[in-house]
């Protein structure tokens, strides 16, 4: 190689490097969004979980609550029952409504992975082919670039050639 043929190939590496680091921050930005998706998912099991602990916690406590009046009030053992057995329905009814919101919303959050997976998957393809085009690209344009330039220097060394010699004659 040529003293000018080096920082035109140094040039064309430099472009290929940083091709390929683009192409290493797209699939590392794909599997980060995922990761932060799979989070997300876990992330509501866990708040379901916590919900359903407070909603019980919740329930137990006014059964103490029940059952500290039936202790202190004479007579009250049937009201109270009533009343348990209506606050009873009412946090099964909570607690179905809990049930169903969080297993619908994990069911279409999975749904939506699902589909970003696929999509990222054919973007990966798609930008591995593009870039796989452009660094074949980028090495046919270097070829002829540093062919170029090597006839363009030889040019030159003749030029300064016939100079010297007419101007030696």
């Amino acid at each position: 190689m040529s003293q000018y043929t080096t920082p035109v190939s140094a040039a064309f590496e430099m472009q290929r490097t940083m091709i390929n680091q683009s192409q290493r921050m797209a699939e590392q930005s794909v599997a980060f969004q995922k990761s932060m998706g799979e989070l997300f998912l876990n992330g509501l099991e866990s708040q379901k979980s916590a919900q359903q602990s407070g909603v019980a916690f919740t329930k137990a406590a006014l059964h103490s609550y029940f059952d500290a009046i039936e202790a202190t009030i004479p007579g009250s053992r049937g009201n109270v029952a009533q009343v348990r057995d209506i606050v009873d329905e009412q946090f099964e009814t909570l607690t179905e409504g809990h049930s169903e919101l969080y297993d619908g919303v994990e069911q279409e959050f999975e749904r939506s992975l699902e589909n970003y997976d696929e999509l990222s998957e054919e973007y990966l393809n798609a930008l591995n082919e593009q870039t796989k085009l452009v660094l074949e690209n980028a090495e046919d344009m270097e070829s002829q670039t540093v062919e170029a330039v090597e006839r363009f220097e030889s040019q030159a060394e003749e030029f300064q050639e016939q100079a010297r010699e007419q101007l030696d004659a």
